[in-house]
């Protein structure tokens, strides 16, 4: 692998309060900030909600998907969209995400919102990514209607980091 020597420094008070995403290394998300959560996962739940987006945007851009994320704001609740690698983003996405960057646990209303919105944008799946974790109320909904969504959770979310991060550290 080949070592980047940074250039520039980036405030870290940006992770923290701002909601613009600008990154000289990554694409959504700067990869200064993963190798920080990857030492300081502690402080996951404290990040700023748009910057939590991109973390998940940039997770699956490294994975090789076609991503698009959403506005931040009156995104229709579908915050990143995915494609399978070279596909056509003018076709139904393969996958919709919603993330929810809380401590308190996802409810079932955001659930069944997801999958209102994964039958209306025809998307073949969709996954809710937490820095918490699903209700036991939400678990049961999706299991006795067989929704077609996923969850990463706090646990998924910290070896997405550990992936990610830069390598030596």
């Amino acid at each position: 692998c080949r070592e980047i020597e940074w250039k520039d420094t980036v405030e870290l008070e940006m992770l923290f309060k701002s909601e613009r995403l600008e990154t000289q290394y990554g694409t959504f998300f700067d990869q200064r900030f993963i190798d920080y959560l990857h030492r300081n996962y502690g402080d996951i739940g404290e990040i700023h909600w748009r910057q939590f987006e991109a973390l998940t945007a940039e997770f699956f851009k490294r994975e090789g998907l076609e991503v698009e994320l959403g506005p931040g704001r009156n995104d229709e609740n579908i915050d990143v969209r995915v494609w399978p690698k070279d596909g056509n983003m003018a076709e139904p996405p393969l996958i919709i995400i919603q993330c929810k960057r809380q401590k308190e646990k996802v409810d079932k209303v955001v659930l069944k919102a997801l999958y209102a919105d994964l039958l209306d944008q025809k998307a073949k799946t969709g996954l809710i990514v937490t820095t918490s974790e699903l209700s036991p109320g939400a678990w049961n909904v999706r299991k006795a209607r067989s929704y077609p969504i996923g969850t990463a959770e706090r646990k998924s979310i910290k070896k997405w980091i550990d992936k990610m991060r830069k390598p030596g550290l």
